[in-house]
């Protein structure tokens, strides 16, 4: 018969992996939702009239300060606050290679990522700056989806798990936790929560199992330590 503290190790290891489970979830979703919009534009800067036509505006933009022929790029929509959906990603490589011709203007130009990604690379403009500032010469960006380059060498990363849950596997992370029988947790829950007079020191107590069918998923509730 498995121990106090072996339950409690089991206990904990699928909570891990669910912890890891709800991650990857979260991960691909973001990672989707970004390749969704990766034929989007944010333009900024520019001030808002009644009637106006983003697509218009768009246009003469490109041509005007960019020094693009925009009468041949098919824009499907451009909506306040200015986002642009371009159809053809290889306009989107051409505006951007001309975004610096932007610096000093009130203008700018932008992916458009979902929060957590501008958030993520946000924290690294700060120290993309100063490489750019102590290394004129040298070659400094950020790539997707938060990783600061410098010469070809990693400096900051605000997304270090990205590869590790966007790559995983679902089905195998839902194999595992189904893997605890329920007849198993049922006598996890009932070892862990039955002997709560226990008083020796550091010991938790008060630990509540609960299953959540279909899945039969473990959730380590907040518990109180036994009195000395």
């Amino acid at each position: 018969m498995m121990g106090v503290n072996d339950k409690l190790n089991q206990v904990i290891k699928v909570a891990n992996s669910q912890t890891d489970f709800m991650k990857t979830l979260a991960y691909k979703s973001i990672d989707l939702e970004a390749r969704s919009r990766r034929n989007n534009l944010i333009f900024s800067g520019f001030a808002e009239n009644a009637g106006e036509n983003c697509t218009s505006i768009i246009r003469d933009f490109l041509h005007n300060r960019l020094s693009i022929d925009s009468g041949h790029i098919y824009i499907p929509r451009a909506h306040r606050p200015i986002i642009v959906n371009l159809r053809d990603y290889g306009v989107i490589e051409l505006v951007m290679a001309n975004v610096r011709s932007l610096k000093g203007s009130p203008f700018s130009i932008d992916m458009d990522f979902p929060r957590e990604i501008q958030e993520a690379r946000g924290r690294l403009w700060p120290r993309m700056k100063e490489l750019k500032r102590d290394f004129p010469r040298s070659r400094v960006q950020i790539v997707y989806p938060a990783k600061l380059i410098h010469e070809g060498r990693v400096v900051g990363d605000e997304l270090p798990e990205w590869n590790r849950f966007v790559g995983a596997n679902r089905i195998s992370s839902l194999n595992t936790l189904g893997q605890i029988s329920n007849t198993h947790l049922n006598r996890s829950a009932q070892l862990l929560n039955s002997d709560s007079t226990n008083s020796m020191p550091g010991v938790i107590c008060g630990i509540t199992v609960v299953l959540t069918p279909p899945m039969q998923t473990l959730y380590q509730m907040p518990s109180l330590a036994c009195p000395r």
